[in-house]
């Protein structure tokens, strides 16, 4: 099918954020004089993690899970941190990492010349655009649109409207959405209307109740889905 507009995930989609987040979390660790562990790692993942699942349904802010998820964790080690004065410095951190995602590069170059590309990602919006600009995607894209910046999370319609908004589109449009999360990607993109295609390169199976358009396991895939 031709899609006039790609809606692209960043985290795991584009960029690898394990990578990313294991870089930025060692340097913190080294700020409070804690040697970096696997274990401690997994650990903080899974804090991080329920946060994030927290923060997308709306039970949370994101001043509440910047501030505890390592107010939280640094205390499991009896240590008291100030955990806003953290997250700043994990952010700036964390916009230093630039790795990209298997093949993320030269697919963004094709699609380029078949759509308009926009960057649809959660998070905080000095560090999405200085991770993309480093890592030189940010040349491919049209538009890059940042939860932070817009004042909502995906996968809310609020959110998506936003999106259509700045990328100059609308439900009905030729548009689909890659990434690799369902409860914000694909949930997301069904709620507002819009194809869908799940970027699943570890092959974990589909749950039964998404009615998900595509499914790719590696992301040259997408340019014989999106003609």
């Amino acid at each position: 099918m031709k899609y006039d507009h790609v809606f692209l995930d960043s985290d795991n989609t584009l960029l690898d954020f394990d990578k990313a987040q294991e870089g930025a979390f060692a340097e913190l660790l080294a700020r409070h004089g804690v040697g970096y562990t696997d274990e401690l790692y997994a650990r903080y993942s899974e804090l991080n993690h329920g946060y994030w699942k927290r923060f997308e349904m709306g039970a949370i802010t994101k001043s509440k899970l910047c501030a505890e998820r390592f107010e939280v964790f640094f205390g499991e080690l009896g240590i008291t941190v100030d955990g806003i004065d953290d997250d700043t410095f994990y952010q700036q951190a964390l916009s230093r990492q630039y790795q990209h995602m298997p093949y993320a590069e030269p697919v963004c170059q094709a699609l380029k010349n078949r759509a308009k590309l926009t960057v649809v990602t959660n998070g905080v919006g000095t560090t999405a655009h200085s991770r993309l600009s480093g890592s030189g995607l940010n040349k491919y894209m049209s538009h890059i649109v940042v939860s932070e910046l817009v004042g909502h999370n995906k996968p809310s319609r609020e959110f998506f409207d936003a999106a259509f908004k700045i990328a100059g589109c609308k439900p009905g449009d030729k548009i689909i959405i890659v990434g690799d999360s369902l409860s914000s990607d694909i949930r997301g993109g069904i709620n507002a209307g819009i194809d869908t295609c799940w970027y699943n390169p570890k092959a974990v199976p589909a749950p039964d109740d998404m009615n998900i358009t595509y499914t790719v396991r590696d992301l040259r895939q997408l340019l014989y889905i999106i003609e």
